[in-house]
């Protein structure tokens, strides 16, 4: 397996939710392989959001039968696998956005606009 990195080194350090109080052992430690590292990195900003919402959901939530979570609206998965109390996310899976004709034609749309 890849190296892992914990949930602090890859999205920085994260506020719990402060409305809620959660027992030490309902909060699970996560953990990141190499490569869903990268993909990490090179999420933009409403993919992030997505995914990080979903990652704070995995560690607050009990574990369950699924190994994966779903948005199909972005097209984005996360893979993980859970071992004890640790989630390790071994990929992040989505469609490049930047590379898309939709995003290219924004793109000439915001430039025409500003010029």
């Amino acid at each position: 397996m890849d190296k892992k990195y914990t949930d602090s080194e890859v999205r920085g350090e994260r506020s719990d939710h402060p409305d809620k109080s959660y027992a030490a052992d309902e909060v699970r430690k996560l953990f990141f392989t190499e490569n869903a590292k990268k993909k990490y990195d090179i999420l933009t900003g409403s993919q992030k959001t997505f995914i990080d919402r979903e990652l704070d959901d995995l560690r607050l939530s009990r574990s369950s039968s699924v190994s994966r979570k779903d948005n199909s609206e972005l097209q984005q998965k996360i893979v993980f696998e859970e071992q004890n109390n640790q989630v390790i996310v071994t990929e992040i899976l989505y469609d490049d956005y930047r590379n898309s004709k939709e995003y290219k034609k924004a793109q000439v749309r915001m430039y025409d606009m500003n010029n």
